[in-house]
């Protein structure tokens, strides 16, 4: 098999970037919050548009889960979090009397940007499966957990008179729990499938990992200067 064979094709990259498009409008018609609204989406628009000029060798796998955080960040976006139907039924569900929708997020917040590192690090010839690419698939998750709780606040201060866009439902604790569930999404990535052989096809001509040897732009200076 093609060592990329797993890769999003361009049919399919635009399958998913029309969805995000039409879900992003969707999501616009009278939200809750148009504050929160408007941020939430600059996020899923602005990581999109940087995937779309850098074109990764994304595999559909995340794919999949890049799609899904997309989709539950529109819906938090359109409801906010402590009022996203989702999580009424799961607080139903579980007998709990906060939403919990906002800790599902956080736990893709950690379990997306660490799966990424998994596997985009090898397919790009950055850093072969291993340790190192464990604990820095851990730091990006927590990283970017980190890096969110700290905008929050920035724009939790800027937001207009009767905006509630932390939505911490009265939790004390919210910070600390989001940090917490953005670990646990971390560590689950690791028990991924790309969690343990990310970056399994090998290397390619002249030391190119397999999946760059059709994408000079991606590969290494070095390597398209013998070529």
């Amino acid at each position: 098999m093609d060592a990329r064979g797993h890769e999003l094709n361009k049919s399919e990259r635009r399958a998913l970037v029309g969805l995000v498009v039409v879900a992003a409008a969707v999501s616009g018609i009278g939200p809750v919050d148009r504050y929160t609204w408007g941020l939430e989406v600059a996020i899923v628009v602005g990581v999109g548009a940087l995937l779309a000029w850098l074109r990764p060798p994304v595999t559909r796998g995340l794919a999949r889960l890049l799609m899904a955080y997309a989709l539950v960040m529109l819906v938090g976006a359109h409801y906010t979090y402590g009022e996203a139907p989702p999580g009424e039924w799961l607080a139903e569900w579980l007998g709990l009397e906060r939403n919990p929708y906002d800790r599902v997020g956080h736990l893709l917040q950690g379990l997306v940007p660490a799966s990424a590192v998994l596997v985009l690090g090898p397919r790009l010839g950055a850093m072969g499966p291993g340790r190192r690419l464990r604990v820095l698939a851990l730091a990006a998750g927590l990283g970017t957990v980190a890096l969110f709780e700290g905008l929050e606040l920035v724009f939790a201060g800027l937001a207009p008179a009767g905006a509630d866009f932390v939505q911490a439902q009265g939790d004390p604790h919210d910070t600390a729990w989001d940090v917490a569930f953005a670990a646990v999404g971390s560590l689950l990535a690791l028990g991924l499938p790309w969690g343990g052989r990310a970056g399994a096809a090998g290397p390619g001509p002249a030391g190119v990992s397999a999946p760059l040897a059709g994408r000079p732009e991606l590969q290494p200076a070095s390597h398209r200067q013998r070529t």
